[in-house]
């Protein structure tokens, strides 16, 4: 699912006598904050390092 607050609530909700249902979803919720968070950090830096290597252009005369 995409949303791991709905896997959450229709885990608990569908299978309510299963109490460990409901913990994938909530794994996944806790795993996407996290790795989304140290995705964008790296790609950030990856942009910012990219950008300090290209050499600057000079005009010629």
């Amino acid at each position: 699912m995409q949303n791991s607050g709905m896997a959450t609530q229709l885990a608990a909700s569908c299978f309510s006598s299963l109490q460990l249902a409901t913990v994938p979803g909530a794994i996944f919720s806790a795993w996407h904050n996290i790795s989304g968070t140290v995705l964008a950090y790296l790609l950030a830096g990856k942009n910012e390092r990219k950008e300090s290597s290209v050499p600057a252009v000079k005009k010629q005369e």
